[in-house]
């Protein structure tokens, strides 16, 4: 979503040679030794046994200076241990990433395997963190990957680079990268991760050529941008945006300004961080950047509220706003599930400021008539709904249906569950509630429960999540036997998947709110459907 949601020193490993790479040996026998060792295409590293499963933390997937693309990491020697989370990227991190690390030098994975033999090679989740593009890890014991992986299948998460050191732009730095993608760095972070897994799943039983992609928040919304990035075409083999909110007719530009309050070219922004540095126009003022120390740009840009910090078109790397290049059939074309939680404008409480009701409204040509499609809601309430839905919902309904279009299996759904302990004091399932869901993490999350909070009707809504996601990483289809079927997307229908405590199908729904949005979209992107 629009600035909501939400490096480096290791290989883009040169070319694997034989079968330590991709596993060609008829039966791949997974590590279930107490120090169990894989060798990649840059050296050996020893994982931790935990449980059905081991994890390798701490893999370098590639090195990256300040505002420049990711490279290959350099080989090492002996035996790497991956015992423990590496270094986060540069934030102000709060909670239990609170205690961890902070370094630039960034750019590393983890791999979770579940323990055991198996005659294939497994579908790959490679998961990408939310947090606004400003905090996070794929480190976070939200993360867990144990109970995911339970269901066969390798989980991959991620570091990328983060606020203004992961999305940046000075006509310097456009002079100095002319012809090759520039400012949005932590996607092509993304991308050099998802090279590494193409080139090093297979050491440790992977399925190079079944990967999915998902993320939620920000990394929903990343997964967006990666199904229409040149450079991660053949990279994956599905995509599921949890939240990838974002206005899909508005995305920021380098040099060109855009419509609305967020659109303040990228450059322009960078020009005014420089300038507060002592660096505006001089010769040598990127190298003065690029020496500050990365905690006073953090602090910079967390004091300013640097607008949205989405991914950025830039011509190359992402060539056009999402919404049109989805509906020009030019995103991957890969099976793919979209959705939303059913109390997305929870995340209203978490800006920096709160919003005025007139200025989320204030892209809206006709007030009242959206005001009547919304169902006669006074301002506040209107900017809530329109919120939510204009970002998140309408966002995964348009891109499903686009993809649907295309002939790809597509998948909307609604998550709409509230842990037992929290009914009647929330209105919905707030933003990101799925994740400890799909993670089988409950109690990480949803709102500071603990343990003895959790019911067993939470754990079988938890167990039916995981169930459904690792269903479409390994087929493309979310259902399998004894799950309440859910129902690939019909671009002529406004038809739901509801997930809750008894997942169903809503036809028709919200369909009021869902025609305004379509007539929304279509003018503020010339006609595009």
């Amino acid at each position: 979503m629009n600035g909501l949601n939400g490096g480096a020193r290791p290989r883009l490993v040169a070319a694997l040679s034989g079968m330590l790479a991709f596993g060609v040996c008829a039966s791949v026998a997974l590590p279930a030794t107490a120090d169990p060792i894989v060798t990649t295409a840059a050296g050996r590293i020893a994982g931790k046994q935990l449980g059905s499963a081991t994890v390798y933390h701490n893999i370098p997937y590639a090195v990256a200076a300040r505002w420049e693309a990711p490279k290959a990491a350099a080989r090492w020697q002996g035996v790497r241990n991956g015992a423990r989370p590496g270094p986060i990227c540069p934030q102000r991190a709060e909670g239990p990433l609170a205690a961890m690390p902070q370094s630039e030098d960034c750019l590393n994975l983890n791999v979770w395997v579940p323990s055991g033999h198996h005659a294939k090679p497994l579908p790959v989740m490679f998961w990408i963190h939310g947090g606004s593009f400003r905090v996070g890890s794929g480190s976070s014991p939200l993360y867990d990957g144990q109970a995911l992986v339970s269901r066969n299948v390798i989980l991959v998460s991620i570091n990328y680079r983060l606020g203004v050191l992961g999305r940046f732009a000075l006509p310097e730095l456009s002079k100095e990268q002319a012809g090759q993608p520039r400012a949005d760095y932590g996607l092509m972070d993304q991308i050099a991760a998802l090279k590494w897994v193409k080139r090093n799943i297979g050491a440790f039983g992977g399925d190079p050529a079944n990967v999915t992609i998902f993320g939620y928040s920000a990394g929903g919304v990343s997964v967006n941008y990666l199904m229409t990035a040149p450079g991660a075409r053949g990279l994956f083999a599905k995509a599921i945006a949890e939240s990838g909110g974002i206005q899909i007719d508005t995305t920021q530009h380098i040099s060109e300004r855009r419509p609305g309050p967020l659109g303040a070219p990228l450059e322009e922004q960078g020009e005014a961080l420089a300038k507060n540095f002592g660096a505006d126009g001089a010769p040598a003022s990127l190298a003065r950047l690029r020496t500050v120390p990365a905690a006073d740009l953090i602090a910079y840009q967390e004091k300013h509220a640097m607008g949205s910090l989405n991914p950025v078109v830039d011509g190359i790397l992402i060539p056009d706003d999402i919404g049109r290049a989805f509906s020009e059939g030019k995103q991957a074309r890969v099976p793919y599930m979209a959705g939303s939680t059913s109390w997305e404008a929870s995340l209203i409480h978490y800006v920096p400021r709160p919003l005025p009701p007139r200025m989320v409204l204030s892209g809206i040509a006709d007030v009242e008539a959206a005001r009547a499609a919304f169902g006669g809601l006074d301002d506040a309430a209107l900017a809530s709904a329109w919120f939510a839905d204009s970002v998140f919902l309408g966002t995964a309904h348009y891109l499903t249906r686009a993809s649907a279009r295309i002939g790809e299996p597509s998948y909307l759904y609604y998550f709409d569950y509230v842990p037992t302990a929290l009914r009647g004091t929330v209105p919905g399932a707030a933003h990101g509630d799925e994740v400890p869901f799909i993670f089988g993490t409950l109690p990480a999350k949803v709102r500071n429960l603990s343990e003895a909070q959790i019911t067993p009707e939470d754990r079988k809504v938890s167990a039916l999540m995981t169930a459904y996601w690792t269903n479409f990483a390994r087929s493309g289809n979310p259902n399998g036997a004894g799950l309440p079927q859910l129902i690939a997307r019909d671009p002529a229908s406004y038809a739901i998947n509801v997930l809750d405590q008894a997942p169903r199908v809503i036809s028709d729904f919200k369909a009021g709110e869902m025609k305004f949005l379509d007539a929304y979209y279509a003018e503020h992107m010339g006609g595009a459907k």
